[in-house]
């Protein structure tokens, strides 16, 4: 079972108040495209995808797929930090049993004009990542 497809609490990366997080949780709705590379002997990568919306409190909100290992989820926003969101991931689809049960992302905007998300996977309680990633807006 890989370990970076699982349930994922996920954090969006960004500095300020509630009116700054409004607007970044904003900033970043729309679908985001990547690869998701695993480190180690075993170093592999797979394609995710994130659709990120706003949920009814103005929070980000998502439904993730990774396309090759055929899971699917949803990240909910549990709180957020000076630099960051912080989301739960729920794999609610997986029927070859491929995803972890549960990990911790953390993401930040990358590029002139955040148009990137630069991901990390880690395990709860854990600091080392698992799995990392670029995702880019779908055109």
């Amino acid at each position: 079972m890989r370990i970076a497809t699982g349930l994922i609490l996920a954090a969006l990366t960004w500095a300020g108040g509630a009116a700054a997080q409004g607007e970044y949780a904003g900033a970043v709705t729309g679908g985001w495209t990547g690869l998701v590379s695993e480190p180690g002997p075993d170093a592999v990568e797979y394609r995710m995808h994130a659709e990120i919306v706003l949920d009814r409190d103005g929070s980000p909100a998502a439904t993730v797929r990774y396309e090759s290992l055929n899971c699917a989820g949803t990240w909910t926003a549990i709180g957020n930090f000076a630099t960051s969101w912080r989301f739960r991931e729920e794999i609610t689809d997986d029927p070859g049993a491929r995803c972890a049960p549960e990990l911790v992302v953390e993401t930040s905007p990358v590029g002139l004009n955040d148009e990137g998300l630069s991901v990390r996977w880690t395990e709860p309680g854990r600091d080392e990542p698992v799995a990392t990633a670029v995702l880019h807006r779908d055109p």
